[in-house]
């Protein structure tokens, strides 16, 4: 039952629900307005990214007409407020679709969080593997909620014309692009049975795995993700050595870290990034069997209620989130 954002547990416990992945980025669109298509993309991956690791974040704004610059960059100098920026009119990479503000929100959603912290660092990093330009990293004028695809173009470039299209995903989906659309492709051919990342990459790994799977279905293997390569591999074409396998072990996630919390998620992140692992949450992971190819990480919690289909179980609960995340930084070495 829930009332009012909580949800009444057997026991009279309330705990707060986590505000849904859609939720986050639905808002995120209607804040984001007219943005390049590619930046949209990308955004939509960084949603996803740091919400598997335990970070709710949202976008504010988007792209800004010249109107909305004006009344931003006179906050603080002719009308009430703070100085937000020192960009006029025509002068914002907002101006040019090509940037967008982001913030943390709390658990449920329904507050949003603006202190500079780990977790909102993290999404810097996410954002940065992506080929965005981050605020925080300015000298001049830090803008910590601020990222970017201007690729090191002034806003004299940008109004000139100039665009870093190595950045903008141009064309069939292929090597150099990011984002989700190559997130979605990786995830189709490593359940297709091809041994790849699903870092939202699209490198040598990933061209690679695309070409096997061209060859192996019968198409030119030319490593663009083209039409053809797009039905073909909708229709799920399975390598051989995956055959007789049950549903759940085709799917296996080489490593699961399964989190009690938002914050057995923060503590838990960087060894799920340096050990392949994904992040489960206790309440979906207690609905059904985990299957892991290797090891099911305990994070928070303890193992009671978690079934394993296969893999390994390490505990790193502690008696608190404070000693959780101690046993996970000793456990995986982490500095």
């Amino acid at each position: 039952m829930k009332e009012n954002g909580y949800k009444t547990k057997t026991k009279g416990v309330l705990t707060m629900v986590r505000v849904s992945e859609s939720t986050l980025w639905n808002r995120s669109v209607k804040n984001m307005g007219a943005v390049h298509p590619a930046l949209k993309d990308k955004v939509r991956y960084i949603i996803h990214r740091a919400y598997i690791e335990g970070i709710n974040v949202q976008i504010s704004s988007g792209y800004r007409s010249n109107a909305e610059q004006t009344r931003l960059y006179n906050q603080g100098r002719s009308t009430s407020g703070n100085i937000v920026t020192n960009a006029k009119a025509g002068q914002s990479v907002h101006n040019y679709g090509l940037a967008v503000d982001y913030f943390l929100t709390n658990t449920s959603g329904s507050s949003a969080v603006w202190t500079v912290n780990r977790d909102w660092r993290r999404v810097a990093q996410i954002a940065k593997s992506l080929g965005f330009t981050w605020g925080g990293d300015w000298s001049s004028f830090k803008d910590y909620p601020h990222i970017d695809l201007s690729g090191g173009y002034g806003w004299r470039d940008l109004k000139a014309g100039k665009r870093a299209r190595h950045l903008l995903n141009e064309g069939v989906t292929q090597e150099g692009h990011s984002g989700w659309e190559v997130f979605q492709m990786q995830l189709q051919l490593r359940k297709a049975g091809y041994d790849i990342s699903t870092d939202a990459l699209f490198g040598p790994g990933t061209e690679k795995a695309l070409k096997q799977f061209q060859k192996d279905a019968g198409l030119s293997a030319d490593g663009y993700f083209g039409p053809n390569t797009q039905k073909s591999l909708k229709n799920g074409k399975v390598v051989t050595e995956s055959e007789g396998k049950t549903k759940e072990e085709k799917h296996m996630e080489k490593n699961i870290f399964i989190c009690n919390a938002a914050i057995d998620a923060v503590s838990a992140y960087k060894a799920v990034v340096r050990n392949d692992g994904v992040i489960k949450f206790r309440s979906n992971a207690e609905d059904a069997k985990v299957f892991a190819e290797d090891t099911i990480y305990i994070v928070g919690g303890g193992k009671a209620g978690i079934k394993v289909g296969a893999g390994k179980v390490v505990d790193l609960s502690g008696r608190n989130a404070e000693e959780t995340a101690q046993n996970v930084v000793k456990y995986f070495n982490l500095v």
